[in-house]
């Protein structure tokens, strides 16, 4: 989601602060390199100087030739010197920017990683909740169901079917009147003997 930015724009201030100190490596790099081919210049004009001084000196003899020889074998090894140098910084300069090139994917990866992960954990945390949700709304489902169970399980039996459906003269037959109760009274003298008795 945002993960996606923030590592490309940590990538991108990897490389600039891994240019940023190869500068100064290279700048050193060339430095030392100026320096060597000063030092190497300087040399060559000296061996070139005294080459020349003995080579007045002795024109025309085997001393010349093998002055001449020195000099040119001396120049050979500066140039030679040269060239090694300019491979050692080359070599030095490379080395510099694999190894940071390499902490810039290290770290690129690490945060990628890092990233996943903690999506992972959101995901998983996601999913939990759900879970959780989808078990409490079942338990609660199972306890109503039971509770309805467990409600007409106890729930009386229905009153038996009467013969006829009830009337108004039922209801009015049915009601004691005050002669009714009287005579009920005076036929039943006392209610708690029993018959024959």
């Amino acid at each position: 989601m945002t993960s996606t930015p923030q590592l490309s724009e940590t990538v991108s201030s990897l490389q600039q602060s891994a240019a940023a100190s190869l500068r100064p490596a290279a700048a050193r790099a060339e430095d030392v390199l100026g320096q060597v081919r000063e030092d190497v210049a300087a040399k060559a004009k000296d061996v070139a100087a005294k080459a020349k001084d003995v080579s007045v000196a002795a024109a025309e003899s085997d001393t010349a030739a093998k002055a001449r020889s020195a000099a040119a074998s001396t120049v050979l090894a500066v140039g030679r010197g040269l060239t090694v140098a300019g491979l050692f910084a080359r070599r030095e300069g490379t080395h510099l920017a694999k190894v940071a090139k390499k902490k810039a994917k290290e770290a690129s990866e690490a945060r990628a990683q890092h990233a996943d992960r903690s999506e992972k954990a959101d995901s998983a945390a996601r999913t939990s909740r759900r879970r959780r949700r989808i078990a409490v709304f079942g338990v609660l489902a199972l306890v109503a169901i039971g509770g309805v169970i467990f409600a007409r399980s106890r729930r009386s039996e229905h009153p038996p079917v009467a013969p006829a459906p009830p009337s108004i003269n039922d209801l009015v037959d049915s009601q004691p009147t005050v002669s009714d109760a009287s005579a009920a009274a005076d036929a039943d003298p006392s209610p708690t003997q029993k018959p024959g008795a």
